[in-house]
């Protein structure tokens, strides 16, 4: 069996900026899936040792929720004894240098691969840099419903219909009643 490969990773140091010359970053949560690989972009300002420390040990529980018949992708998690929070994602938004389809042939019990970052936002320094899998299963759908939203067109009023989703549902609710698949760390099917 071989080991899926991803393309285009760029080298990154715990301790070190995130990205070198930018010590400052809007407090926020970004999920992309970008030239081939998953990531959860975490920008707290000033992170307290609890946070880093469960981001960085912790296990995570994921989900993720489709709305508007597939024109919008929420991506839930929570970091046991730690954070939560949900994130759109649209294929559309991905820089098209970067932006590639998904693949579905992961072999059995292999899963996409997540790259976790919690980055201190008023330093810019990364604090913690996390790889994991989702499991195949979890894989596979996720990827699917993006291959979909990729051939709808994207809508004008993509900002208002994640806005209206976020008014609506809490974190807890997206996840345990809206999720289309779920999946935690370290699980295998």
């Amino acid at each position: 069996m071989t080991e899926p490969t991803f393309e285009g990773f760029q080298h990154y140091t715990v301790g070190q900026p995130y990205v070198p010359g930018k010590r400052h970053w809007p407090e926020a949560f970004d999920y992309n899936f970008r030239g081939g690989l998953h990531e959860l972009r975490m920008f707290l300002r000033l992170p307290q040792s609890q946070e880093i420390r469960s981001t960085r040990e912790n296990p995570i529980r994921f989900s993720f929720s489709t709305w508007d018949q597939g024109i919008v992708i929420i991506v839930s998690f929570a970091i046991e004894a730690g954070i939560s929070a949900d994130c759109p994602f649209s294929i559309h938004l991905v820089n098209e240098d970067e932006r590639t389809l998904p693949k579905l042939d992961f072999p059995p019990g292999w899963g996409a691969p997540l790259i976790i970052f919690l980055v201190n936002a008023e330093t810019g320094v990364l604090e913690v840099m996390r790889v994991l899998s989702y499991s195949n299963k979890f894989t596979r759908k996720l990827h699917q419903a993006i291959i979909d939203q990729h051939q709808q067109p994207f809508p004008a009023d993509y900002d208002d219909r994640v806005r209206h989703i976020f008014e609506r549902y809490s974190t807890r609710e997206l996840m345990k009643q809206h999720a289309r698949a779920r999946c935690r760390t370290g699980e295998v099917d």
